[in-house]
C-alpha cells in the first residue's frame, strides 16, 4: 500500500466522520433537540481480514470513535451508532485500493 492509498482509506473511513461531527454536532447542541449519527463501520473492524490491514484498522477506528462519541455527547442527547456490514467483494473502493487483495 502506498502512502497515498493509506491516506485515502483513512480520509474516506475516518476523517469524513471527524468532519461530519465537527460540523453537525455544534448545530445539534445549539438547537437542543439531540440527534443521531449512524456511521458505517465493518465486520473487518471487529474481525480483521487477511490482506486488508489498514482497511481493518480504519474500520476499527470508526467503531471506537463511535463508542467514544456516544459517551461524549450523551449529555446532549446525541446518539452515535455504527453498523457493520460484511465485506463486499469487487466494490470500487476495495478493488481500487487493494488490487492485489486475495479476497477480491
Amino acid at each position: 500500500m502506498t502512502d497515498e492509498e493509506f491516506d485515502k482509506v483513512f480520509a474516506v473511513n475516518v476523517k469524513s466522520i471527524y468532519y461530519s461531527v465537527s460540523t453537525v454536532v455544534p448545530y445539534m447542541q445549539k438547537k437542543g433537540n439531540g440527534g443521531s449519527f449512524v456511521n458505517i463501520a465493518s465486520t473487518a473492524g471487529i474481525r480483521p481480514r487477511p490482506g486488508l490491514v489498514w482497511y481493518n484498522a480504519s474500520k476499527a477506528a470508526v467503531i471506537n470513535a463511535t463508542k467514544a462519541m456516544a459517551v461524549e455527547y450523551a449529555k446532549d442527547n446525541i446518539r452515535f451508532n455504527s453498523i457493520c456490514p460484511v465485506v463486499g467483494l469487487n466494490t470500487g473502493l476495495q478493488v481500487n485500493l487493494y488490487p492485489r487483495c486475495r479476497l477480491c
